[in-house]
């Protein structure tokens, strides 16, 4: 979810940048406002088409579901396994922040390049933190769970912002967290997703007009805190 609806927030930015429609926009509104905005009207169409698909689904085995009882077919998947609430609440609050999070990163690479060619090339940099989250919180599913339990990748895994939204589902479902543990996992997100919004806001603000030019990494610092 997170890495298909970024890059579209990072079109979405690249492609106002190079028409000069930002230019206007932001004229108008903070470059956080700009953002905030942007992001969150990529994430309204990607929960759209979610629901749209988890509409199918559910319909799917729903119809599943009376077929087999018409056939008087007992079912024996998941006897003896009941998952818990939490994990799926917990899921479902984090998930627009980790999208804020992840597509603040995509946004702010759109807005250091003018063209998809360019930044494909440092797309990887926005991909790598879901992808490696999306690795560890499989893998989990591998670990005994004492060793869970004393893992420190993760426990960090858990309450770094941008694996959080992956790895903390996962663990409360697998085993016992102490809910100080997802209280601050869910603060730290929370206040990550704000920065990030003005990160990319401040990135998109400092290189507007820097047309035909590509910022390099050390150049990052003076577009931040610039007046």
């Amino acid at each position: 979810f997170v890495i298909i609806y970024g890059s579209f927030v990072m079109q979405a930015v690249m492609e106002e940048k190079a028409s000069r429609m930002a230019e206007i926009v932001v004229s108008a509104v903070r470059p956080f406002e700009l953002m905030l905005g942007k992001i969150l009207a990529v994430g309204a169409i990607g929960v759209t088409q979610v629901a749209a698909w988890s509409a199918c689904i559910a319909l799917s085995l729903l119809l599943f579901q009376v077929i087999t009882e018409a056939l008087a077919v007992s079912s024996t998947l998941g006897d003896g396994f009941a998952i818990s609430p939490m994990p799926i609440a917990v899921a479902v609050l984090m998930l627009p922040f980790g999208f804020l999070i992840h597509s603040s990163l995509f946004a702010s690479l759109g807005a250091m390049f003018e063209n998809t060619a360019d930044a494909q090339n440092v797309m990887l940099v926005a991909m790598l933190p879901a992808v490696v989250s999306g690795a560890i919180a499989g893998n989990m599913l591998f670990l005994p769970v004492d060793e869970m339990q004393d893992s420190a990748m993760v426990t960090f895994g858990s309450f770094f912002p941008f694996s959080a939204v992956a790895i903390l589902p996962a663990r409360m479902l697998l085993t016992e967290v102490p809910v100080w543990h997802v209280a601050t996992s869910i603060v730290l997100s929370v206040v990550s997703s704000l920065a990030m919004i003005w990160f990319a806001g401040r990135i998109l603000r400092g290189t507007l007009l820097s047309y035909g030019q590509t910022p390099e990494l050390r150049d990052i610092p003076r577009i931040l805190f610039s007046k």
